[in-house]
Order: C-alpha cells, then structure tokens, then sequence
C-alpha cells in the first residue's frame, strides 16, 4: 500500500507492543523473553502500559515470559493488581449489563451492545483483559424513550446535557457506572466533527444485526463490518476531544488492539471490497483507510506482515502524511502536560502566514470587550491595560512548549483540517 514508515521504538515500547496481543506466537513469545532481559526501564513501561490501558494484557503475558525472574516483583505485583481490579470491576459490569438488556428484552427492545461490552467476552475471551469505564448499548430511535424509562425503573439516574447529543447518559448510583443509551453514533454537537454523510447509517446497521441466542433470549451483535466502522471511527474521534486542545494518545493501543484484534477475528468473514465500498458511500472511507493503516503500521513491528486487503484500498498522500504522523505520536504521552491553546493549532490550517498571525493575535490579544467580560473588569481600569501588558508572558510561561513543538503544531494542524473535510 506504501512504504513502511520507521518507528524506531525503544525497548520498553517494543516491549509493551509485544505484550499487547490475546494470541501469542512462539516468536513473539521468544522476543518478549529477549527484551525482559535487557536493560528495560520498568517504571517508563509500567507508565506507558497504564497510559494506554493495556497493563491487564501486559500481566497475562509477562507471567508466561521464561525469563520472569529479570522483570522487578513490584512491577509484576502492580499488573497483576490492575488485572486482578478490573476482572472484579468487569463481573459488576457484565452483571448490570445483564439486568439492562433482560428488562429491555421482556418489553420487545432490541439492544446491540457496543465497544467494550461487545468484545471483551468473545474477542478477547477474557473479561479481566479489557478495560471498561462504561456501558455503551445502542437501540433504535423509535425505541429510545421506551429505554429511558425503564432505566428509570431500575433505579438510574439520568444526567442532563446542555445539548442534544447522539446518546442519553443514565448514572448506575450504587456504583457509580455510567451507562450511554445511543441510537446514533454521531451528532454535529460533538467536537471531533467526525460524521457520515448518510442519514440512514443506522438503519444499514440494523438491517444486517447477527442473532444469537443465549438464556432464552436473543442478542444482538453488529456485523463485523460495521463493527470495524464503529471502532475506527471512535479511534479518531478520541485523538481530538473537548477535554484535550491536540492530539491525544490517551488509551490509543487498547483501542488499536481492539480493532487489530476484530480482524483477526473475523478476517475470514468480512468482504473487504464490499466494505470499501459501503464506506465510501458513507462518506467514512478515510477514517476508517487510516484508522486501519494505523493498526497495520503499529503491529507491524510485531506480527511483522501487512493486512492484505489494504493493498487494494486507495489512500492518498494526504491521508499517507495522517497515517504516519498519528501512528508515530501513539506513543507519545506528551498530553499528560499542559496542553497548547486550540488557536494556535487551528492557526497552522490557515493557508497564508498573515491569516495565521492575525489568529493567533486575535487568542493573545482579544478585544476589549471580551477581555473585560472575561476578567470581570471595568475597560477604563488600570488593572484592566496592565493585563494586555502581562497576557502574552502568561501565556508563554503556560504554554512554554508551543514554540519547540512547532512541527507536531504543524502537523496536528493538518490533522484538523483532515477531520473537517471529512465530516
């Protein structure tokens, strides 16, 4: 599809891309053995493996590495808690999963649960193994007061929005467990702008749900097609949120793993010429080519061979550009730090060097209207001018990394302007 983009990891983070798998071959398990013993930072990698939400992988992994003995007993303590804590936070999880969809089931509403509750009992096989922080089920518009009430009826409490979004959010309050009811994947209130051309997206999705029963019930699964979709999609929609100004590679490699797993699991299954095409009707062909380009360009350093039916997916310099830049800030955890302000990443899309100056002007230097309201401050006073005065040290002793971070400015910039040309 294109030339191998070179990652040049360090050990820790070949490391963590090792322990990062359900299905261990001989050679990655032999390769896991060779890192244990060198001269591996293990706090560094037990805070990328945190960072990423993979520790519980990591655990399972490293407990079978032969070379055990070299890796410190408080590290392998501090997973295996991890591990340990989720599988217990998991069981609660699965078992008010269960309450929800046998009410929902007794009154006639077809629920199709989604992300983490999806997969984590049958493509991982393990439900200690993938972290949830929440249920995310999806049920039909037509049906979604009828839901809402009965979460009503079990107790949850409701947590209002000041803006219509594409799911409704009930609080579990014995637990404190959020519960997202959606009957669309995107509205155009959301941040990421990320947003299918078709109205009817659900209703492709629905048409296809596979069945299966259980418990004298029937489940809903979404197709594997439309599973990836919604995988790739929520992967980029979380690189860019509200609570991040840039780039955010918060949790990035469970997410990849996630989808990386999805087609390893259904590769048999899924017609990938079929879904090129859905997708580019849907107005989702880039995000998911790249979404999918990233996975093969992360996992490459580990199951050492492409994803076969990229060869025949499209994808143009633009998105080559995406692909590497992403997959070459996944492990970077910069964001932990002080973000840089949205203005001066949005500068970096204007086309001239004038139209990116006078924006970045307008954020230094807002109007005096603005300012006032925004410090609370009469416009004749004269802690109001002293403030134009010290406004541009503030912001350079906040935001002192901005001007060394000119070209990941530059580059998240176009990540942007990619996002806002595919919505």
């Amino acid at each position: 599809m294109y030339k191998k983009h070179e990652m040049n990891l360090s050990p820790e983070k070949k490391l963590l891309l090792y322990c990062s798998h359900i299905n261990l071959t001989k050679g990655m398990q032999q390769e896991i053995d060779l890192l244990v013993k060198k001269s591996i930072d293990w706090i560094q990698f037990l805070d990328y493996a945190r960072w990423h939400s993979v520790s519980q992988l990591v655990f399972v992994n490293l407990k079978k590495s032969s070379e055990r003995s070299h890796i410190p007993l408080k590290i392998i303590e501090s997973l295996k808690t991890a591990y340990r804590e989720n599988l217990v936070r998991n069981t609660i999880i699965f078992d008010e999963y269960e309450k929800i969809i046998t009410l929902l089931d007794s009154q006639k509403i077809q629920v199709i649960p989604l992300k983490g509750i999806a997969i984590a009992k049958t493509i991982y096989s393990d439900i200690g193994l993938r972290p949830m922080s929440d249920i995310d089920i999806l049920v039909k518009r037509e049906n979604l007061q009828g839901a809402c009430e009965l979460m009503s009826d079990l107790g949850f409490k409701q947590v209002k929005h000041t803006k219509p979004y594409h799911h409704i959010n009930y609080i579990i309050p014995k637990i404190n467990l959020l519960v997202e009811i959606h009957y669309d994947i995107e509205s155009k209130h959301h941040p990421s702008l990320i947003r299918p051309k078709v109205k009817n997206l659900m209703e492709v999705w629905w048409s296809r749900v596979q069945r299966e029963k259980s418990d004298n019930q029937i489940e809903y699964y979404l197709h594997p097609m439309d599973l990836i979709c919604l995988l790739s999609h929520h992967f980029i929609k979380h690189r860019f949120t509200d609570r991040n100004d840039w780039f955010s590679s918060y949790g990035a490699l469970r997410q990849l793993c996630d989808l990386y797993f999805v087609i390893e699991y259904y590769q048999n299954d899924i017609d990938w010429e079929q879904l090129k095409i859905e997708l580019q009707k849907f107005g989702l062909y880039k995000v998911v080519c790249v979404t999918l380009s990233v996975v093969n360009e992360v996992f490459f350093e580990t199951f050492g061979k492409r994803m076969d039916f990229l060869v025949n997916w499209e994808i143009e310099s633009s998105e080559k550009k995406i692909t590497n830049f992403v997959s070459k800030r996944i492990f970077n955890m910069e964001d932990r730090y002080t973000p840089v302000p949205l203005a001066f990443i949005r500068a970096q899309t204007e086309v001239s060097l004038l139209k990116r100056i006078i924006q970045i002007t307008k954020k230094i230097y807002p109007s005096p209207e603005m300012l006032s309201k925004r410090l609370n401050k009469p416009i004749n006073s004269k802690f109001f001018y002293l403030n134009y005065l010290t406004h541009t040290f503030n912001l350079c002793y906040k935001h002192g990394k901005t001007m060394i971070r000119s070209q990941n400015l530059k580059m998240e910039g176009n990540l942007i302007r990619w996002i806002n040309e595919i919505k």
